[in-house]
């Protein structure tokens, strides 16, 4: 009677083992995802600031130029910026939130 005793004991501790370890696994795995959530969020925020920044250096450039634009002329430097601002656009587009973002240069004035 020992030897089924001890066998079922030895089981016992087998499952106890590995579910210990399944739940070792799934504590990293939580912890793994929790990481790649806080990277994305920054991936996120830093696309809202570039964004923010486009579009303040956009409607500081149209607003300095809005007089222009009565016959729809538009300055070299805004073209410019439309131009650089469509290239990040299609990089962003190509590569999704995990690539750097590419932010373009201030406007000259």
């Amino acid at each position: 009677m020992r030897g089924v005793a001890d066998t079922k004991e030895k089981n016992l501790s087998d499952e106890i083992a590995s579910l210990n370890n399944s739940l070792n696994g799934l504590a990293e795995q939580s912890k793994e995802a929790g990481k790649l959530n806080l990277q994305l969020s920054q991936t996120i925020n830093d696309r809202k600031r570039a964004d923010q920044q486009s579009t303040q250096v956009f409607t500081n450039a149209l607003n300095a130029t809005a007089h222009l634009r009565f016959d729809c002329r538009f300055d070299d430097n805004i073209m410019q910026q439309l131009d650089q601002a469509a290239d990040r656009a299609d990089q962003a587009a190509s590569s999704g939130f995990a690539s750097p973002l590419r932010t373009g240069d201030p406007p000259v004035q």
